[in-house]
């Protein structure tokens, strides 16, 4: 595999590590040194978690964190599809304020042919999934899933017609789920109970409305596909990899002839891996294995069907990109500048750009980077008093780049143009009234 930049690197070895902060990412740590950021906790109820036993246990503690920080109950008459819906916009130079409860981890957004914006997420007091939308001129905020603790690692696409596909994990039945308002009502499906699955999802829809949707098994510690086809009416699992322990950090894009592509991280040789299918056959590939590396991948596929990746090398902190674009995989080390490139997201502009957001540990930033492979813009969007928690970006059919984020400090869900004055911010609690 070639490098993009031929000069060595500045010597990190002695660079201090920082203590993991409880407030803050949440580090796991293996007996063999592993780091691995699982899941955000409140320095209120949580001092600190280590490994222990399998990385099954440790994630299972991990989101047992979360528990001591719900609400006893809900609102009483809260069903799925209940509308905590919004105010009107107050313009573009000024902050909108879309009034929710305790939004937004997990964040994954998608934008339909209109140009409207349609984010799914974590309520993270509650335990609910969750879905805001645009659609309809103003931002309404909908409760999609809230039978249990649900709604880690949502994941959501958008089909033809403009419908809400999202995929979740339920951390009450350690279950994979699905959910969509293709009927016009939001529908609610499991899809795999085989034993602790569901997490780290990423979804998407072909042509033929066939649904695929990558996610770990943390019992097996294998990489798993769910398909759902019309033809077929039903979902049907897959262990698509089971050499050794890999699955996590899925990210998964179709090509034009509806084909699946996944990146995911092996931690057993702690890489960064690939997988596709075509009728059915499956092949692998390691696309980086220098260092620590795997952990916050994205995949994004151009117009020609090649594929770039974004992803954290672990070991040395820094943001990396990969992409086969030139009839090989090209590997690049996009910012090495202090602990960067976790809760990285990836786009390809019309130019064939990559534009990549991530979050910068060391000056609590969030980071915007564009460029492809030989030469990269880095912009720093916005300090932060403390870290966010994951980054979602979206670019629409006039090429504009759409990012939103949770801000920890203001225990909120932003969005934002690239570019632009709007934001909107997913903040306060709302009155809830049935949906329409």
């Amino acid at each position: 595999m070639k490098q993009f930049f031929g000069a060595s690197r500045r010597n990190r070895c002695g660079d201090k590590i920082r203590a993991p902060r409880c407030h803050g990412t949440l580090f796991n740590t293996s007996t063999s040194g592993e780091k691995d950021d699982t899941i955000m906790t409140n320095s209120n109820h949580i001092r600190s978690i280590r490994r222990i036993g399998s990385p099954s246990t440790t994630i299972l503690l991990a989101i047992s964190c979360l528990l001591l920080m719900r609400c006893d109950s809900h609102q009483s008459g809260s069903e799925p599809g209940v509308d905590c819906s919004a105010i009107q916009s107050s313009g573009i130079a000024q902050a909108q304020s879309i009034l929710d409860e305790a939004p937004g981890w997990y964040s994954s957004m998608k934008i339909d042919a209109q140009g409207s914006i349609h984010i799914s997420y974590f309520g993270n007091q509650h335990g609910d999934l969750k879905y805001a939308t645009n659609a309809s001129g103003e931002w309404r905020v909908t409760l999609v899933d809230l039978r249990g603790y649900v709604g880690l690692y949502s994941s959501l696409v958008l089909d033809d017609q403009g419908n809400a596909h999202i995929s979740y994990y339920d951390y009450t039945n350690r279950d994979l789920k699905y959910a969509t308002n293709a009927t016009g009502n939001w529908i609610t499906t499991t899809v795999d109970r085989k034993g602790l699955v569901g997490l780290y999802t990423s979804i998407g829809i072909d042509a033929q409305q066939t649904v695929y949707i990558s996610y770990y098994d943390a019992s097996n510690r294998d990489l798993k596909v769910a398909t759902f086809g019309r033809d077929k009416n039903r979902w049907e699992t897959l262990v698509v990899d089971s050499e050794g322990q890999v699955g996590r950090h899925t990210s998964l894009v179709l090509d034009r002839a509806g084909n699946p592509h996944i990146s995911y991280l092996d931690a057993t040789n702690t890489a960064l891996k690939y997988a596709t299918a075509t009728a059915g056959n499956w092949k692998f590939e390691t696309v980086d294995q220098d260092g620590e590396v795997g952990r916050y991948t994205s995949i994004a596929i151009d117009d020609q069907d090649k594929l770039h990746f974004s992803y954290y090398d672990n070991g040395a902190g820094d943001l990396k990109y990969a992409t086969n674009a030139f009839g090989e995989w090209r590997i690049a080390r996009v910012d090495s500048t202090g602990d960067v490139g976790r809760y990285t997201s990836i786009t390809i502009s019309e130019t064939g750009d990559a534009n990549i957001s991530y979050y910068d540990d060391t000056r609590r930033t969030l980071k915007y980077a564009v460029g492809s492979g030989q030469k990269w813009k880095i912009d720093a969007s916005e300090s932060l008093s403390d870290p966010l928690f994951g980054t979602s970006l979206a670019t629409d059919v006039t090429g504009q780049t759409h990012l939103c984020y949770y801000d920890v400090a203001e225990s909120t869900l932003k969005y934002t143009k690239i570019g632009s004055s709007e934001q909107a911010k997913f903040d306060g609690i709302p009155s809830c009234s049935p949906a329409e």
